[in-house]
């Protein structure tokens, strides 16, 4: 029981997580930055693209951290059913 419910979690946080990312790129895409929705998505992946951002190198105008979230998204997915499945 336990296990299905630490299962649940992690697959619903990643999902979740991707999904407001892909939601930042496409408002950013349409909205002015001074959007109310788009500043509460904004602030929710704030700390995770922020970190990336800081470690990739600037390649401005084109901003690659979604991309590389997502992929860091599916390795910690990847780990926490690894994690799961050996309990």
């Amino acid at each position: 029981m336990l296990k299905l419910v630490l299962l649940n979690f992690g697959q619903i946080f990643c999902d979740v997580m991707s999904a407001l990312i892909m939601i930042q790129v496409v408002l950013s895409w349409i909205v002015a930055p001074n959007n109310k929705v788009y500043q509460f998505v904004y602030s929710l992946t704030k700390p995770l693209l922020t970190r990336i951002r800081a470690v990739l190198p600037d390649t401005r105008p084109l901003d690659l951290s979604p991309l590389v979230a997502f992929f860091l998204i599916e390795a910690i997915r990847a780990a926490w059913l690894t994690i799961i499945n050996l309990l």
